[in-house]
């Protein structure tokens, strides 16, 4: 018996067949939807069920992934993440493995020879996007997968945590020093980053409609976890933000994409002879300075856009030493 129901816009046909993996097929419209069904129940009356199934059990793994490429990623909103993923996966051996034969064995072999040159995190992301694509062909395509290796396989575990803070000398090496008029620009996005606390991507994603000058906020429609914030603005914010929004024409504040702003810190470190200080970690400061300064944890949680507390004390590494001069300050005031 077939059943139609309609996803994100669109009609998928199933149909369920005792003992065996189900079929099924989206598209546009419900009478294309029926009208696959009706054929498929045809050729189950026919006897010609095995090979239905069989045709969707001798493809590889590239044929999906190929597939989900045209389909699924243009839609993402990290699309050259998820090509640039399947490209790798094309150089190796899973490539022409074919789904009936895909192993949990396989794809930890898989994990094995990624670990020897990547960080686990991007073991962890690309599995997720292997472990999707056959969610998606089974579900969607009705290829025959009765079990998903990708989903099942041990991940790495990931240490992302960081303790990097600015130090005094890199402070006065950056904000302090002369630069020509490229690194100066950079500078600001950087000094931008410390008073804001917002990621790389979102600080570049700034458009001019999302500033509000009258009540010192920053609205961040598009953001990593999906849910927009809108955040307070420090002065010395504001004023970099006049500046950039009164020299541009264009409907972003800041005239510079993701990856040129990377080249050019990533040389400007070079210059200064400043070792492992992503640009990341100017919101770590940031989150770290708010704290020592004495905001809540709400209130940091408003700016920086966390969601859960325990993620937000990654973020937070404290100097010992400011929070040793502030117990001073509290003592000198209750004497």
């Amino acid at each position: 018996m077939a059943t139609i129901r309609k996803r994100n816009g669109r009609f998928q046909a199933q149909v369920r067949i005792k003992a065996n993996v189900p079929l099924s097929k989206t598209f546009d419209s419900k009478a294309e939807a029926l009208r696959w069904a009706r054929s498929i129940e045809v050729a189950i009356d026919r006897g010609d069920f095995p090979n239905l199934i069989n045709e969707r059990r001798h493809v590889s793994l590239g044929h999906i992934l190929e597939r989900y490429q045209a389909e699924i990623t243009p839609g993402k909103k990290w699309s050259s993440r998820e090509v640039s993923i399947i490209k790798t996966v094309r150089n190796s051996s899973l490539w022409h493995t074919l789904i009936e034969d895909l192993t949990e064995h396989k794809a930890a072999e898989y994990r094995n020879i990624r670990r020897r040159s990547v960080a686990p995190a991007t073991i962890v992301r690309e599995l997720a996007l292997l472990s999707h694509s056959l969610e998606v062909a089974r579900r969607e395509w009705g290829y025959a997968i009765r079990s998903n290796c990708f989903k099942i396989v041990k991940k790495p575990v990931i240490r992302n945590g960081r303790e990097r803070r600015l130090t005094d000398t890199e402070r006065t090496k950056i904000f302090g020093t002369p630069h020509h008029e490229k690194a100066m620009y950079v500078v600001r996005l950087a000094e931008f980053s410390l008073e804001t606390a917002v990621r790389k991507g979102e600080m570049l994603n700034i458009r001019k409609r999302d500033v509000n000058f009258e009540n010192c906020t920053l609205r961040i429609p598009e953001t990593k976890n999906g849910h927009p914030r809108t955040i307070p603005l420090s002065p010395r914010a504001m004023e970099i933000l006049r500046h950039y929004i009164s020299c541009s024409e264009r409907e972003f504040v800041f005239a510079i994409n993701y990856w040129t702003l990377s080249a050019r810190w990533d040389g400007m470190k070079e210059i200064l002879s400043i070792q492992n200080l992503r640009w990341h970690d100017f919101r770590h400061e940031a989150i770290s300075l708010f704290f020592e300064n004495g905001l809540t944890i709400p209130e940091v949680a408003l700016i920086s856009g966390h969601r859960d507390t325990k993620l937000l004390a990654r973020y937070t590494h404290l100097k010992p030493e400011n929070v040793a001069e502030k117990l001073a300050r509290l003592s000198a005031q209750s004497q």
